[in-house]
């Protein structure tokens, strides 16, 4: 289900999020930092883009439109998704990052962009997330 796509010279990554604003700044800062930034804004645009890119790293918000991101996350990881999930919310309390952690996500807070382009290229160091 996940067949890479042809690879190009920048690390890829795909930014799921429903605030069109949050989209528009991480593909700006992103993008400065030379990745290459495919978006959607909800969990079937994310399906489309996987049947054809394989990402370095998947960025998922939490509250996304009837699905969290740790839901998203937990069917991906069933179907054998290899690369790092980022969960990006504003609203990352002590157990969403504990229930995170357990489950070999990455949770960052929605208001440090700083923590999530240094998270990213940390992500394209380390091993593939365990599966469930």
């Amino acid at each position: 289900m996940f067949d890479p796509a042809p690879r190009t010279d920048r690390p890829t990554v795909i930014v799921v999020d429903d605030e069109p604003d949050f989209l528009a700044i991480l593909q700006t800062r992103l993008g400065a930092e030379g990745w290459r930034v495919l978006q959607t804004g909800d969990v079937a645009g994310l399906y489309e883009l996987l049947e054809d890119n394989e990402p370095d790293v998947l960025i998922l918000d939490h509250s996304l439109p009837g699905v969290t991101g740790v839901e998203a996350a937990k069917v991906l990881l069933r179907n054998d998704f290899k690369p790092p999930i980022v969960i990006f919310s504003a609203y990352l309390s002590p157990d969403l990052k504990l229930v995170c952690r357990e489950i070999g996500l990455h949770p960052v807070d929605k208001i440090s962009y700083e923590e999530l382009v240094a998270t990213c290229y940390t992500l394209l160091e380390t091993e593939p997330v365990p599966h469930l």
